[in-house]
């Protein structure tokens, strides 16, 4: 750090974020916004730089849109309207808090950790709600930690998608942090099993696919290593233990009530491909300009959402969010492949930042996360944030001759 001062905002925007990810403290609420806000200031003071960007942009445009025609006028003094923003730009600002060419990516390292933690102790919190007892009977609904609050199944598993998403770097990094590395491991297991048994098919195969896209990735990106690695008999017989003890458990558990009573789950409402969502969903796009003002008018095919985010938006408020949104998705899906293809950014970052943005991404493809609360959002609104501060770091680099 430069000085003191730069070191207390650091760890001040860490606690924050911590608490917030955490949802403790009653998090999120107007003291959310007031402190966030406080600590923006101070890094645009710090760095005397004010960082507004298209995302930024084209994310309040967004939420203004919505909000107003939803609530009109008096959504814009809605406090949960300004938290998505805030959080970006906190991603942003942090990532650029030190200019130190040989630091690194200490703080973005931080940044996921802190997120990834806070919320995966959320999602433990809820599971232990779920093995407790505390559900509905007869349903996938079970409380809330925290609030207390009768929550879908579907939302409880937002807290698991980050443990998820890091499961594959933390296997392949667990040399340099194994402690953290390994209780990431663990809690991604338990979420796993966890997931089978309160019948979530959506976050098993989110895992799925988010880890096999991040294998895939990394045999393209580390051709020498992967050879080199290929080539070592010790990785051959480690691979064969892992393999012998997956097979193992899974001849263990095949007949258990429990993957008995998820197989039987993945065949309801239409099966994964005939899903009733995905009918609803083209329904939805047939008819965002019939309602160009929202108003939950759509035809869903007898159900109340077409269980998509950038769809249910247009469906509850109109074109105009529904393209803003899109753009933003657009706009940080370009900055997310513009630093995967940097050759001086680690594999490690790469495959961490778009396996979090994938598994985000993925889940809103199924769930209308923004009415259902948009604290399910800004992790990947967070992430966003931070991608978009890491290319800027980058950019300037080379623009300065740094690398």
């Amino acid at each position: 750090m430069k000085d003191k001062t730069q070191t207390i905002t650091f760890c001040g925007v860490c606690i924050f974020l911590f608490c917030y990810f955490l949802h403790i403290f009653n998090m999120p609420n107007e003291l959310t916004v007031i402190l966030g806000g406080i600590l923006c200031l101070a890094l645009v003071v710090q760095q005397k730089k004010l960082r507004i960007d298209l995302g930024i942009c084209l994310l309040m445009l967004t939420l203004i849109s919505y909000y107003v025609i939803i609530n009109g006028i008096s959504g814009m003094f809605y406090a949960i309207l300004y938290i998505p923003p805030i959080i970006y730009e906190l991603g942003n600002y942090m990532v650029n808090t030190i200019e130190d060419k040989n630091d690194g990516d200490n703080e973005l390292l931080v940044l996921i950790f802190i997120m990834v933690i806070a919320y995966t102790i959320h999602g433990i919190l809820n599971s232990y709600m779920w093995y407790a007892g505390y559900v509905v009977p007869g349903t996938r609904r079970w409380q809330d930690f925290w609030s207390g609050e009768i929550v879908p199944g579907t939302q409880h598993v937002a807290f698991f998608l980050p443990a998820l998403a890091m499961f594959f770097p933390s296997m392949i990094c667990m040399k340099k942090r194994k402690s953290l590395n390994a209780w990431i491991i663990l809690t991604a297991i338990f979420f796993g099993y966890t997931s089978l048994a309160t019948k979530s098919r959506m976050s098993v195969l989110i895992f799925i696919i988010v880890f096999f896209m991040q294998i895939s990735f990394v045999i393209l990106c580390e051709k020498n290593n992967v050879r080199k690695y290929l080539s070592n008999k010790k990785v051959w017989m480690i691979g064969l233990v892992i393999l012998i003890l997956v097979v193992g458990g899974v001849i263990a558990i095949k007949d258990s009530a429990v993957v008995v009573a998820f197989i039987e789950n993945m065949s309801k409402g239409g099966g994964i491909l005939n899903n009733v969502r995905f009918k609803a969903q083209r329904m939805a796009l047939q008819q965002i300009f019939i309602y160009p003002m929202g108003g939950n008018l759509m035809d869903l095919g007898g159900i109340s959402h077409s269980h998509n985010t950038w769809l249910d938006m247009a469906n509850a408020a109109g074109v105009i969010p529904f393209l803003t949104f899109t753009g933003y998705t657009v706009y940080t899906l370009y900055e997310l492949i513009y630093l995967l293809v940097q050759k001086d950014i680690s594999t490690e970052i790469k495959i961490m930042l778009a396996g979090l943005y994938g598994a985000f991404f993925l889940y809103f493809s199924v769930e209308p996360a923004v009415e259902a609360s948009i604290h399910l959002v800004t992790p990947w609104i967070f992430v966003n944030g931070t991608i978009h501060g890491r290319v800027r770091k980058n950019k300037a680099g080379k623009k300065y001759g740094r690398k």
